[in-house]
């Protein structure tokens, strides 16, 4: 998208800042699993060290080693179709890890959102140092609970900027 997704402003906040406030909406701790420099004014938590660069599951990794919180609710920024009532489903099961359901096919996960216990830190660890980075692979790996199916508009995934609301 020729800058990173965070800063692309939808409507009247760049994505970043909505995915801030949706997680404020549910959760009492709010960091952005990124470099210092990710988002100003908000806690950063970058990757550990040894998995520097390795995607959004060695962001998760470093989130869950910060100690910060005992279960975690993982909110992309590119998706500004989740609402708080689907995340909040996330976080209301006991499961170690939830996530929603594609919308396309019932009995896929969707890769993000979702909410996962800090437990699981050695569980996604041991995933990355497989080398292997997929968090679709890794929740099929655990065998994540799929709380609800999300809608469609929920699902839409901002990877080029015709997939902006209003993109061309």
């Amino acid at each position: 998208m020729g800058r990173a997704k965070q800063h692309i402003v939808v409507g009247d906040e760049s994505m970043g800042q909505a995915a801030i406030a949706i997680g404020h909406e549910c959760c009492e701790i709010v960091v952005v699993a990124g470099p210092a420099d990710a988002m100003q004014a908000q806690q950063c938590v970058a990757d550990l060290p040894e998995h520097t660069g390795m995607g959004p599951l060695a962001g998760i990794e470093a989130v869950l080693a910060s100690g910060l919180a005992s279960r975690w609710l993982i909110i992309p920024c590119d998706m500004p179709g989740l609402d708080a009532c689907a995340l909040q489903q996330l976080l209301d099961v006991e499961d170690p890890v939830a996530c929603l359901g594609n919308p396309q096919a019932a009995e896929d996960r969707l890769q993000l959102p979702l909410a996962i216990d800090a437990t699981l830190l050695r569980s996604v660890r041991e995933f990355l140092k497989s080398d292997r980075r997929s968090i679709g692979a890794w929740l099929e790996s655990v065998d994540a609970r799929i709380v609800m199916q999300a809608e469609a508009f929920q699902a839409q995934n901002v990877n080029a900027p015709e997939d902006l609301p209003g993109g061309s």
